[in-house]
């Protein structure tokens, strides 16, 4: 049975996931190189997560991102591949653009947010680059920055602080960040 890459908060699908790691509260949590994280400032519960150390900043696949101001500030309102086609806009404060360089050598020039991000029962705030990450298998990256301190990497593993559970007869259906970009209908400012 698969599960959505991505859950929204206050999806009933999540009933029975702590998310929490195994470890005493003064030792850092180890996590594999894919989990569940989550970004509960931005509404998303769950999200597949790449945890890789060879990269300094963290990436969210974001589609249909769209600068604009509130109260003077800067800000983007975006979507994330693989949510269900009436998810709500996430918005976010733009912190930063900066020229990342990916892992093909190409630079581009990126938003970054800053959201809390929620891994192995712990929280804290963290920067993250918004990117169009369709060609790669997990629709978000967390990278050395938001790792260092925090946690222990086990490289070897997976899905070291666990999945949420459907609820009997519920079936998830897979979707990467390669997954159809869907239009969304431009909401007012």
């Amino acid at each position: 049975m698969r599960f959505p890459k991505i859950l929204l908060a206050g999806d009933p699908r999540l009933v029975g996931f702590s998310g929490a790691g195994t470890t005493a509260a003064d030792e850092p949590p180890v996590v594999g190189w894919r989990e569940w994280a989550a970004l509960p400032g931005l509404g998303i519960a769950r999200i597949h997560a790449k945890i890789d150390t060879g990269a300094k900043t963290s990436a969210l696949h974001a589609n249909s991102i769209e600068p604009f101001e509130r109260a003077g500030a800067p800000y983007v309102r975006f979507d994330v591949t693989g949510e269900h086609e009436d998810a709500p806009w996430h918005e976010a404060m733009v912190v930063d653009q900066r020229q990342v360089r990916s892992s093909n050598g190409s630079v581009e020039r990126r938003f970054v947010i800053r959201c809390e991000l929620a891994l192995a029962g712990r929280a804290w705030p963290v920067e993250i680059t918004l990117t169009n990450r369709e060609k790669m298998e997990l629709p978000m990256l967390i990278g050395r920055q938001a790792l260092a301190g925090r946690v222990l990497v086990d490289a070897g593993r997976s899905w070291l602080c666990g999945r949420p559970e459907l609820r009997d007869g519920e079936t998830g259906a897979r979707r990467s960040a390669r997954g159809s970009r869907r239009k969304r209908r431009r909401t007012p400012s």
